[in-house]
């Protein structure tokens, strides 16, 4: 029996009124059923604060380790690149390097890259600014999509011209430690003057800074 109801009985039995004894003993019958079924609150509540769930302390405690493991302030990404125009039949390879930052951890990343592809007659230097979302898949594995513009000049060959548009990417992520990732990207970007499209393919290493 809880302190409050112990306190309780012990008023009635030791009142100095002068109750009938049939009043006295229902009332004492009645104050005790109702004081047994009400549970100790301050009692319970001592409980509940003294123990702690160690199945839920790993859990939360996982999930903590593991978003601190995948949050870094900034990724620098280097990667060979390689992209077709199917108009005009056009591929360039090449190298690309970017920098991606966390706008809203698990929710939202944003980049920006830059590449040179093609060869010394056919030289195209871009440059891409892109918002990703991340669907993480496996604690080290993860999709990102991203839609982005991009600005792109062809320095030399028989039409040089500077073109921009939109760009939207699709990234495989996989982290085997937090200090070094690999990624593969596709890309479709099409440009907005000429509605001409082009499709690239990257794979690449990612480095936390």
């Amino acid at each position: 029996m809880c302190l409050p109801a112990a306190n309780c009985l012990d008023s009635l039995f030791h009142s100095e009124r002068s109750l009938h004894p049939g009043y006295r003993l229902m009332a004492l019958c009645l104050a005790g059923l109702l004081l047994a079924a009400q549970p100790c609150r301050a009692e319970a509540g001592a409980e509940s604060t003294d123990q702690t769930d160690p199945i839920a302390s790993q859990a939360l405690g996982a999930h903590l380790g593991e978003e601190q493991e995948h949050s870094h302030a900034f990724v620098l990404e280097a990667a060979a690149t390689t992209e077709e125009t199917p108009t005009d039949g056009i591929n360039r390879t090449g190298l690309s390097v970017g920098i991606e930052t966390t706008v809203i951890p698990e929710w939202l990343e944003a980049e920006l890259t830059g590449a040179a592809l093609g060869q010394s007659n056919n030289r195209e230097y871009s440059a891409a600014f892109l918002l990703k979302v991340p669907f993480r898949l496996l604690p080290k594995l993860e999709v990102t999509l991203g839609v982005g513009a991009f600005l792109s000049h062809v320095a030399t060959g028989p039409n040089p011209e500077t073109a921009h548009g939109r760009i939207g990417v699709i990234d495989l992520v996989f982290w085997p430690t937090r200090y070094l990732g690999w990624y593969l990207e596709a890309s479709s970007a099409r440009a907005a003057s000429t509605q001409e499209r082009a499709f690239g393919l990257s794979a690449g290493l990612m480095y936390p800074l």
